[in-house]
């Protein structure tokens, strides 16, 4: 189930628009029994040809994609029956990323994903994500300003500098190696690491 709203609740009504033309909850598209959105009863019900079957799968396929995005995003379960402006900050980042994730891209690309979050929501926000890309293959570059947080999720780095690639190695790499990431900014030579 998609919590105590259902998928008629204004959030999951948003998140399945993200699936938009899929015939997702909330579409008008016929559900199962072909009763087209908020109808109900033996009047409601539709012969199934080939257009209305088509839109069941699609229907039921954007079902599952909304409950694997709340699989992802479980605090979103407990607000399916709130109205998407009533949200805090950070369960509008959320919502925005369920919006993202429920289209199933190929590429996500995530800008700035901490900018005016408490820093307690980002790491299981960014967790989120990489367990998203782990679980679906999908691409993610992410740019972030938090450069340990980035790091912590990332297989590869780049630090741009002006424009220009200025470092690029494996994320576990710089993050045992920060001086790195601190002389590609200030163009400075890393410091060599003690020899016993």
């Amino acid at each position: 189930g998609l919590g105590p709203a259902g998928a008629d609740g204004p959030l999951a009504r948003a998140v399945a628009a993200g699936l938009a033309g899929s015939g997702g909850p909330g579409s008008g598209a016929p559900g199962p029994g072909g009763a087209g959105a908020g109808e109900s009863g033996p009047a409601a019900v539709a012969p199934v040809g080939p257009a209305s079957a088509a839109a069941i799968v699609d229907s039921r396929r954007a079902a599952a994609r909304i409950e694997a995005t709340l699989e992802v995003l479980p605090a979103l379960r407990g607000l399916l029956d709130r109205q998407a402006g009533a949200l805090s900050g950070g369960e509008r980042q959320q919502l925005a990323l369920a919006l993202a994730l429920v289209r199933r891209p190929a590429l996500l690309l995530v800008d700035e994903f901490s900018f005016g979050l408490a820093p307690g929501i980002v790491p299981p926000l960014l967790a989120a994500v990489r367990r998203f890309a782990d679980e679906t293959g999908t691409g993610v570059l992410l740019v972030e300003q938090h450069v340990a947080l980035a790091l912590g999720v990332a297989d590869r780095a780049y630090v741009l500098d002006r424009g220009r690639v200025a470092l690029h190695a494996d994320a576990a790499h710089l993050a045992a190696n920060p001086d790195l990431i601190e002389a590609s900014y200030f163009g400075g030579t890393p410091r060599q690491p003690a020899t016993p």
